[in-house]
């Protein structure tokens, strides 16, 4: 097991009895929508705080957009690709977040290491480090110094928090779990794999007998016209001579010639 250490943001909170947003989980959905970048229409019954909020992070976007046209010309031109124009004030924004926050986390792995603490990997926005390598009673610390080195090089209050692992799940059960996941999905895709194979050589076989059908009724065909061309070849001849070898167009001609009257 280890710690994962995390950048910790500020928590926004709403009043419940604000009758736009009383419920928790939009609350929360609508603060996330607006921080990525999403407009809202504010109306007169919005409530002060939020139309402050709102307005601020609209700022904040506008200024970023000035800031780095560059980056704005980029996630254009993403959208673009993609045959939309949405957001592209938030993309803007998010590529900004993302570079500071991976320099933050770059940081905090050159103080760990500073510090002989060894990271055993990234995780989105934030690094997983070994128990083994600080103890719990250290860990504070640890969290405080990332901190102070992030703000000594960035010039901004970046606070570091430990996020809690459930012991007792644990990497083992975890892994299990992925390993269940992942043969789950491999045997679904071996057995949409051998529908495919089936359906091949169902395909396949059906050409197969379809070929051997018309050659054994070619075969068919065959003997029974040289059932017909031997038949002709052992006929009488109307004078009474019996026609062997090779029968011409004329010889069957004249044996099928009618009589005279």
């Amino acid at each position: 097991m280890g710690w994962k250490l995390t950048l910790k943001t500020g928590k926004s909170t709403c009043r419940l009895d604000d009758t736009k947003l009383r419920n928790l989980g939009r609350c929360q959905s609508t603060f996330l929508a607006i921080t990525n970048g999403k407009r809202f229409i504010l109306t007169p019954e919005d409530p002060e705080w939020y139309k402050e909020f709102y307005s601020g992070m609209r700022h904040i976007m506008n200024s970023i957009v000035k800031l780095r046209p560059d980056l704005y010309a980029l996630a254009k031109k993403s959208k673009d690709n993609r045959g939309t124009d949405y957001n592209i004030d938030g993309t803007t924004v998010n590529c900004v977040m993302c570079s500071l926050e991976n320099k933050a986390l770059l940081i905090a792995f050159d103080y760990l290491t500073e510090q002989e603490i060894e990271v055993g990997s990234f995780v989105f926005d934030g690094l997983m480090i070994y128990k083994d390598n600080v103890p719990s009673e250290g860990l504070p610390e640890i969290l405080k110094g990332c901190s102070q080195k992030v703000k000594e090089v960035m010039g901004c209050n970046i606070t570091f928090a430990n996020q809690v692992i459930d012991e007792e799940i644990g990497y083992d059960a975890a892994i299990k779990e992925l390993g269940k996941k992942w043969l789950e999905s491999n045997t679904i895709m071996q057995q949409e794999l051998e529908k495919k194979v089936d359906k091949i050589k169902t395909s396949k076989q059906q050409k197969i007998d379809a070929l051997v059908e018309r050659s054994l009724a070619m075969e068919r065909q065959t003997k029974e016209d040289l059932d017909g061309i031997r038949m002709f070849m052992q006929l009488k001849h109307p004078a009474g001579k019996t026609i062997n070898g090779s029968v011409t167009g004329r010889d069957i001609a004249h044996m099928f010639k009618p009589s005279p009257p």
